[in-house]
């Protein structure tokens, strides 16, 4: 046990309250430390996240195309195979836009 008197009990306490901030901001930087690197490994599953969809919106772009190349513009494509049924005669109801097949 150590006697203190009122001067070093006063320098006592100012060295006590100075260690106690001192540890708190050390649990401070680790806690910034350990949300850092949550946060960084949220920010790479969204990149990884992002890129995968950029890849299935390039399948779905290729798709797309080659559907609307058997539709309008491939060798026997079908907006010119039922335009020639219809003016072979086929009763239809509805006509295509003029539009669709302007572009063929």
């Amino acid at each position: 046990m150590i006697l203190c008197t009122a001067p070093t009990l006063l320098v006592t306490l100012k060295t006590v309250a100075s260690l106690w901030k001192q540890d708190r901001q050390t649990k401070n930087v680790q806690a910034i430390a350990d949300r850092g690197g949550a946060l960084y490994d949220k920010f790479a599953g969204l990149i990884d996240d992002l890129e995968a969809i950029g890849n299935q919106l390039g399948r779905t772009r290729e798709t797309y195309d080659a559907a609307m190349n058997k539709l309008k513009t491939g060798k026997g494509n079908l907006l010119a195979q039922v335009e020639d049924l219809k003016k072979l005669g086929a009763r239809a109801k509805k006509s295509l836009p003029a539009a669709t097949i302007d572009e063929n």
